[in-house]
């Protein structure tokens, strides 16, 4: 599934005549828990970009990347997009398989200046659980050659990274930094 957001206003109401730039999202998640917290973050990035980008966000189940009729396309959504989330509930690792397939689907030698967001929520009190995926994320991340930025909820903890990687690859200086250190409602479900 996928959805683009544009400005809200029509191109005759912009001063500037500007065209926002694309920027593509690809969001996995395990569950309606997961999927509600990516939600909450696209809708924060598209409430504060709108006017310089226009963003179109692809949702991929992580129990249907096995499917064979839907892992391909789910790849090269991963593959092309500048940003991508990876929303996971109460997991203590990656299985192989989904390892395996997103170091495949992350592979773009081509393409520079992108980000792989790990969410990892630990509301149900696994905790333990967070810093195992996040560094099976993060080496996924290192091989594709894209920057890494982990998200613990609740509490939604941020390196300090994230505010160099939105100056130097997003180009939006201490904007997005300040949408990367919001703490997020709980999700409505």
């Amino acid at each position: 599934m996928s959805s683009t957001v544009a400005s809200p206003w029509s191109a005759a109401d912009d001063d500037a005549g500007v065209t926002p730039q694309p920027c593509s999202v690809a969001v996995i998640y395990d569950d309606a828990a997961s999927r509600g917290r990516a939600i909450e973050l696209c809708d924060r990035l598209i409430r504060h970009f709108w006017q310089d980008l226009q963003f179109r966000v692809n949702w991929w189940k992580s129990a249907h990347l096995d499917d064979a009729d839907i892992a391909p396309a789910a790849a090269w959504s991963v593959r092309h997009a500048q940003i991508v989330v990876f929303s996971a509930v109460n997991r203590s690792e990656l299985p192989v398989a989904q390892q395996t397939w997103l170091q495949a689907a992350l592979a773009n030698p081509a393409a520079e200046g992108r980000m792989l967001i790990g969410f990892a929520d630990t509301s149900s009190g696994n905790a333990g659980a967070a810093p195992a995926l996040l560094h099976n994320l993060q080496s996924c991340a290192l091989l594709a050659g894209m920057d890494f930025l982990p998200r613990l909820t609740p509490g939604l903890d941020v390196l300090a990274g994230a505010a160099q990687h939105a100056q130097d690859a997003i180009g939006m200086t201490s904007v997005l930094s300040s949408i990367l250190h919001q703490s997020l409602p709980a999700p409505r479900l």
